[in-house]
């Protein structure tokens, strides 16, 4: 299940290919763009990495600070872009699809089923 530790951890592996991948970034959006996505992507995931003592145990409050983090850092249209799927994820949002909504909040602390099986599939990538 996605908990606080577990967030922190995928920052930090973000946040280390934002630098392995900055050139590659920066090189891949120069050729039809400004060339500033490494750029706006490590910036932005510092940003985070800054913020992250904040956390708490409300997944949906450190998605915010996420979103607010990159924001304030990176003024692209694809870090405004990341900021507001990270907004939009920070949202508590009623289950109506699946099993889960037959039982609403007594699912809360469990992994999605679904999702579980397919982070496990994706695991062969």
């Amino acid at each position: 299940m996605l908990n606080k530790e577990n967030l922190i951890i995928i920052l930090d592996k973000l946040f280390d290919l934002s630098k392995k991948y900055y050139d590659d970034f920066n090189s891949a959006d120069a050729k039809i763009g400004d060339g500033d996505l490494g750029i706006t992507i490590l910036h932005g995931l510092e940003e985070i990495q800054k913020n992250k003592v904040s956390f708490s145990n409300d997944m949906g409050e450190n998605f915010m600070v996420c979103s607010k983090a990159f924001v304030k850092r990176s003024g692209s249209s694809f870090g405004t872009l990341i900021a507001f799927s990270l907004m939009n994820i920070s949202k508590g949002k009623k289950i109506l699809i699946g099993r889960a909504r037959m039982f609403e909040e007594k699912t809360k602390e469990f992994d999605d089923p679904g999702m579980f099986a397919l982070s496990k599939l994706c695991e062969v990538f």
